[in-house]
């Protein structure tokens, strides 16, 4: 294995929960509101999680039925609900582990932006307000992780395909268990899968 110098550290359901607060947006009622309430039959295909807990036959539901398709789903979102996700409970203490370990000029956040500007800025915005000074310039907006892959460069993702597609160009990649991808882990945590990678890659824990 690769001696790890540099990470590329994913935003949304790594950093920040997204998932759930997406459904809430799109009309999710509170009960459904947890991590695991998300429907893993439905893969990282999150239009389809909302459509199938719009079906009143689900045990989880909407304040109002319908079906979604994706243009209506991604323009749910404002600059307002990028800039305001809530981050993740650990988020403080992986980026002083990362810093600590590899340097502040070794990591770098990447995240895949919708088609709509206001994603973009509200991304940035999310970006300064929640993550420390030292990567307030040290993001990219792309969908294109894979581009930054090679042999010492570590992507920490919570999607299969993003974590496949940098190992295949040669880099690492820890996959951060979630709903969607519950297969690659069973019953294991967010946290749990994540503290085994940092273990696993750079022998530190959080």
């Amino acid at each position: 294995m690769d001696l790890i110098h540099t990470v590329v550290l994913d935003v949304d359901d790594v950093c920040n929960q997204f998932a759930m607060n997406a459904l809430q947006r799109v009309g999710a009622t509170t009960h459904v509101l947890s991590y695991e309430d998300y429907p893993a039959e439905c893969g990282w295909n999150i239009v389809d999680a909302a459509n199938t807990l719009a079906n009143p036959r689900h045990k989880g539901g909407f304040s109002r039925s319908g079906t979604y398709t994706v243009p209506q789903f991604w323009d749910s979102f404002d600059r307002s609900f990028w800039a305001n996700l809530p981050p993740s409970p650990f988020l403080l203490s992986l980026t002083q582990v990362l810093e600590r370990e590899l340097g502040a000029r070794n990591i770098i956040v990447a995240t895949s932006p919708t088609i709509c500007s206001e994603c973009v800025a509200g991304k940035l915005e999310w970006i300064q307000r929640f993550l420390p000074p030292w990567l307030h310039r040290s993001y990219a907006i792309t969908p294109r992780k894979e581009l930054m892959a090679q042999p010492g460069v570590l992507l920490i993702d919570d999607r299969v395909e993003n974590c496949e597609r940098f190992v295949k160009r040669r880099g690492s990649a820890l996959l951060v268990a979630q709903p969607w991808n519950k297969r690659n882990f069973g019953n294991s945590d967010t946290f749990t899968s994540l503290q085994e990678g940092l273990i696993k890659f750079l022998a530190v824990s959080i």
